[in-house]
């Protein structure tokens, strides 16, 4: 038996799993996808290739390090096509031009040269470089309602201001309301409050330093600012 809602445990399960929600539980409730362009910013860890290593796999890569810090990475990016990357050490390259990748994307793949090693050992010289993705992508992310289970075992949006009228929603609970302040009948918006407080001691400021002032506008002035 469920003393409250019952709501699916993820969003789109048909297979009856669902989880109970107390009455008057507040939650966050699934109602579709928004797709939605994300700014992403992911950096790799740092990869090391020796000198050694690449005559190793010489089918489809060389390294040549040269005594300046510099080197030169060959890469075969199809059957007898050979990409050659002249690299320095600290320095950013566009990786997606460098391979002649002309596909439309927002995100910029940035290949930096942490370090160019050349050893005295000449097989035990290496380029160390990272990968980083920078840019915008579209992912699908939650769209999702203020939710709280009702009285009656039915799931409910939480109630704010009526955009058409400016009015605060009827209530019985705070759990009805967004602002989870429920006072005479209505969800008090707390924003509101504040701002309608502010006025009152705004105006009540003036009202002090007007009696206290009364033949004096410069006095009155003065009384102002040092009590706002």
């Amino acid at each position: 038996m469920c003393d409250g809602c019952y709501v699916p445990k993820w969003f789109e399960d048909t297979a009856g799993n669902n989880k109970c929600i107390p009455y008057g539980f507040r939650f966050k409730q699934q109602t579709g996808w928004n797709l939605q362009e994300v700014f992403v910013n992911e950096s790799s860890g740092s990869d090391t290739l020796t000198v050694e290593d690449a005559q190793e796999n010489q089918n489809d890569i060389n390294l040549t390090v040269y005594p300046n810090n510099t080197a030169l990475l060959s890469l075969e990016i199809e059957q007898g096509v050979w990409r050659n990357i002249y690299l320095e050490q600290g320095k950013d390259y566009d990786w997606k031009s460098l391979m002649g990748i002309t596909e439309e994307s927002n995100i910029n793949y940035i290949l930096h040269v942490d370090e160019i090693f050349y050893n005295q050992n000449y097989l035990d010289s290496f380029i160390s470089v990272s990968m980083s993705m920078v840019g915008y992508q579209n992912q699908q992310l939650p769209a999702t309602i203020d939710a709280y289970c009702d009285m009656d075992g039915e799931i409910k949006m939480q109630k704010t201001k009526d955009p058409s009228t400016g009015g605060w929603a009827a209530c019985q609970n705070n759990y009805e309301c967004d602002s989870n302040l429920c006072s005479s009948g209505e969800c008090v918006e707390i924003l509101d409050m504040t701002g309608y407080l502010e006025k009152f001691r705004i105006v009540g400021i003036q009202i002090f330093c007007k009696f206290a002032n009364l033949f004096s506008i410069e006095g009155y002035d003065q009384c102002v600012i040092n009590y706002s």
